[in-house]
This record gives structure tokens, C-alpha cells and sequence, in this order.
């Protein structure tokens, strides 16, 4: 998406519902800095990646991009030890082909609205970040992480899956090409001082993960806000690009995927699994 985008698809939005988004499984907040909001998702248990989460926090971000006094986001978690899990398994499993598409689309959605906002954006990983969670902090500016027994990173290869391309992208921009290919093919989570030491994230603090980001956000906010977006555009410009020039082909290769007896079949075990452990 780019920004103007964004504002077309919140014109279409009755300003109820982006309001009614912004206080269910996200909720925003002012911080210590002026223009810099805490976004804080809720969507319990695990803020699990659903089709009506991605649309509520993306809509929540779109109506911050066009509040012309917001300047930068702190993306955060209300769920205790945890930024975000993966995708939602049961928004794949016996679907239609329909819902399938509505739901990968917003997946990348989210990748591109992130990667592009003109917003400052801070990740505050106070916990797990797994696999779609891992993804979405890739998009940030900087990412703080706190330390403890956190686990960090792609590991769909463990769970016989294999990335997409653009998550990919991510990775390799992030940590680079050496590291994405070790630890993707591996599907090895990092705890936070290995996640340090690699780059995949830019610090690791004890306690106040929330404060650490805010401060982190400071020396962007005092950047002219033009020249500094654009920069961040000339960077990620041609990965943003790569996907939006293959977006159906990726839309129909997960589809593809998904639909397969045996995708199916692993799906359904692993949500048995989840229910016995519960």
C-alpha cells in the first residue's frame, strides 16, 4: 500500500467501524512523546495473525497515517510474554478457496503497509515472536526485544513449510543473506541476546521494553519527516516492489498450498493437538 491507498480504503471505511477497531483488539494510546503513539495489540490468547485482526490493525494504522499529528507507532502486545504468534491455523483449515484468498491478502497487506507507512515504527517485543510475528517486527524501523526466555525467528521449515518469498526478503535485509539461509533452513528460533548479536533486533533490555522503544523513536522523530521516508523507500523500495508485481502469483501458490489433502490433513492434527493440550 502506499499512503495514499491507504486513505482511499478509509474513505470507504464508516469512521465507527476504524473507531470500533481502535478499541477491541488494538488499542492506541499517547506515550511521553508528542506524535508518538502506542499501538497495542490485543487479540487474545496469542494475537494469532486472523483475517478480522490483520483488518483491525491495519485499519488502525491507516486512521493514525492520516491524523496528520501522529508522527511514529510503538507496536507493542497486550498479551503477557508474547509480541505475536503466527499465522491462524483455523483460517486455512477447511476454508474456501474465497476465504483462503481474503486471507492471504491481508497477510501481505499488513507486510506492505508496515514496510512502507511514512510512520516512525518501533517493534517492542516483550516476548515470543514466532514465525508471522518474526515478520512483522522484521518491518520495523528498530526492534527492542526483552530479555529472558523468548524465542525470536522463521521456523516454518520445522513445521514442513516453506517461507515465502517476501518473508524472505525480510530476513535477508535484515540479517543477511548468510544468516536468513542457516537459520531458514534450520526453522531455528533465536533466544534475545543471540537475536541481539545477529541484528534481528537493536537491542535487548531487562525491563521497561515500552520506555526503551519510545526512546529509540526520538532520533527519527527529529528527522525531517519527507527525507527520512523516502530514504526508508529507496532501501526496501525494490522488495516492496517484488511483491506487488507478484502478488496474484503469491496469492495463488499459497491457495495452491493450502488446499492440498495432505496440507489439509497436517492442519487438522495440529489443531487436535492444540485442543488436547488445552
Amino acid at each position: 500500500w502506499t499512503v495514499k491507498m491507504a486513505a482511499a480504503r478509509l474513505i470507504r471505511t464508516p469512521i465507527t467501524r476504524t473507531l470500533r477497531y481502535a478499541s477491541s483488539r488494538v488499542n492506541i494510546a499517547d506515550t511521553r512523546v508528542e506524535g508518538l503513539k502506542m499501538v497495542a495489540m490485543a487479540n487474545k490468547p496469542v494475537n494469532a495473525m486472523s483475517l478480522d485482526f490483520l483488518n483491525e490493525l491495519s485499519d488502525s494504522i491507516t486512521s493514525l497515517e492520516n491524523d496528520k499529528s501522529c508522527k511514529g507507532i510503538v507496536l507493542a502486545s497486550d498479551m503477557p510474554n508474547l509480541f505475536m504468534a503466527g499465522l491462524d491455523i483455523t483460517e486455512m483449515y477447511q476454508k474456501d478457496e474465497a476465504h483462503l484468498r481474503s486471507f492471504w491478502s491481508s497477510v501481505q497487506n499488513i507486510w506492505l503497509q508496515l514496510n512502507s507507512t511514512r510512520l516512525v515504527y518501533i517493534a517492542a517485543i516483550e516476548g515470543h515472536s514466532p514465525a508471522g510475528g518474526c515478520l512483522i517486527s522484521l518491518t520495523a524501523d528498530e526492534r527492542v526485544m526483552k530479555r529472558g526466555k523468548y524465542q525470536i525467528g522463521l521456523n516454518e521449515t520445522k513445521l514442513g513449510i516453506v517461507a515465502p518469498s517476501w518473508f524472505i526478503d525480510s530476513y535477508v535485509s535484515v540479517i543477511g543473506q548468510r544468516q536468513a539461509d542457516r537459520l531458514l533452513q534450520l526453522g531455528h528460533m533465536v533466544g534475545p541476546d543471540e537475536a541481539l548479536a545477529l541484528g534481528m533486533v537493536d537491542a535487548v533490555v531487562d525491563s521497561e521494553v515500552r520506555d526503551h522503544a519510545i526512546t529509540m523513536a526520538e532520533p527519527y522523530l527529529k528527522i525531517p519527516a519527507t527525507a527520512r521516508h523516502m530514504s526508508k523507500m529507496a532501501v526496501r523500495g525494490t522488495m516492496i516492489d517484488r511483491l506487488k508485481q507478484h502478488r496474484k502469483a503469491d496469492e495463488d501458490n499459497f491457495v495452491g498450498l493450502i488446499a492440498q489433502d495432505k496440507i489439509q490433513a497436517g492442519l487438522g492434527m495440529y489443531l487436535k493437538s492444540l485442543a488436547k493440550k488445552q
